[in-house]
C-alpha cells in the first residue's frame, strides 16, 4: 500500500498544537502545573488522531467485480467487497474508487462505510462515471477515515485492486450498403468461397493425370469413347477492406461526438454487416 503524498495536518491540527505551545510556555512562566497537563493533552491529541487513524487503515482489504466490456456512453456498475480481517470493527470508512477514459472530468465514486464489524466483509455497488471507448482501467480502491477524533483524513491506496475493462464503440443497424454500384448482399455471394460441389458447371474436358475420379462424367465418357471431366467455373474469392482514416486533422468536435468517434461507429457497423 501507498499513503497519499498530500499532507494530513489540518488546520484544527495546526490550531491545537499551537494552543498546547502557548499552554506550555504560561505554565512554565507561572508555574501552573494544571497548565501543563493541558498542554500535555493537546500534543497527546494530535499525536494519537495522526497515529490512530493509519493504523485502522493498515488492514483494509479490497476487490472488485465489474463486467469485461461496456458500450461507449455507458457506466460501469462495479461491486466493491471490502473486508476486515482483524478483531476489531472499523468504524467511518470513507471508499473511493477511481476510473481512467471518463467522457468528463468527474470526481471519484465514494461511498461511506460507517460501521465495518471485526472479520467482516460488506459489499458495496457503485458506479462508474460514462465511459470513452478503449481499453480503461477500474480502481484502484483509496480508503480513507478520520475516526475517531476527525482531526485529519488519512488516506491508503489498496494496490492491486485495478479491474481492466474494454469499452466497445456504440454500433447501429446496417439496412443496405452500396458497394460499386452493386448490392453488398449480392456481391457478398461473391466474395466468399464456395465449397466443393456447389461451384457452377461450365462443361467438360479430356481426363488428365491427377484429376479426381468423383469428377469423371461417366456417361459423356461412354459417349465420346475417353475419360472426360466435370470442368467447373471456381468462384474468385476477394476481400473486402475497410478503410478509416484517423488523420488528426479531420478530427472535429468534443469528447464522444466526434469525427473519428462517428468513424469507429460506422466501421464497425459495417463489418458486422
Amino acid at each position: 500500500f501507498l499513503y497519499d503524498q498530500r499532507s494530513d495536518l489540518t488546520r484544527r491540527s495546526v490550531a491545537i498544537v499551537l494552543i498546547g505551545i502557548a499552554s506550555y510556555l504560561f505554565a512554565w512562566n507561572r508555574g501552573v502545573s494544571l497548565l501543563f497537563a493541558f498542554s500535555a493533552a493537546c500534543f497527546a491529541l494530535v499525536i494519537v488522531a495522526h497515529v490512530l487513524p493509519r493504523r485502522v487503515l493498515r488492514p483494509v482489504q479490497a476487490r472488485i467485480a465489474a463486467s469485461n466490456w461496456i458500450l461507449q456512453g455507458d457506466a460501469a456498475d462495479i461491486t466493491l467487497a471490502v473486508e476486515n480481517p482483524t478483531r476489531r470493527a472499523l468504524r467511518l470508512l470513507e471508499v473511493e474508487v477511481r476510473a481512467s477514459g471518463t467522457i468528463e472530468a468527474t470526481e471519484p465514486r465514494r461511498a461511506l462505510i460507517m460501521r465495518l464489524a471485526g472479520e467482516g466483509r460488506t459489499h458495496i455497488a457503485i458506479g462508474t462515471a460514462p465511459l470513452r471507448r478503449g481499453l480503461q482501467t477500474i480502481g484502484p480502491v483509496v480508503v480513507s477515515t478520520g475516526y475517531p477524533l476527525g482531526l485529519v483524513n488519512p488516506t491508503l491506496t489498496l494496490e492491486g485492486t485495478q479491474r481492466r475493462l474494454w469499452v466497445y464503440p456504440r454500433l447501429f443497424p446496417v439496412e443496405r450498403l452500396e458497394i460499386a454500384g452493386a448490392s453488398f448482399q449480392l456481391m457478398g455471394e461473391a466474395t466468399s468461397p464456395r465449397g466443393g460441389g456447389d461451384d457452377d458447371f461450365a462443361g467438360v474436358r479430356e481426363y488428365r493425370h491427377g484429376d479426381a475420379r468423383r469428377h469423371i462424367h461417366w456417361r459423356a465418357s461412354a459417349r465420346h469413347g475417353q475419360l472426360v471431366v466435370k470442368e467447373f467455373m471456381r468462384t474468385t474469392a476477394t476481400t473486402v477492406t475497410i478503410a478509416l482514416d484517423l488523420n488528426r486533422k479531420g478530427d472535429v468536435g468534443g469528447g464522444i461526438d466526434t469525427a473519428t468517434e462517428y468513424g469507429v461507429s460506422i466501421a464497425g457497423s459495417v463489418a458486422r454487416y
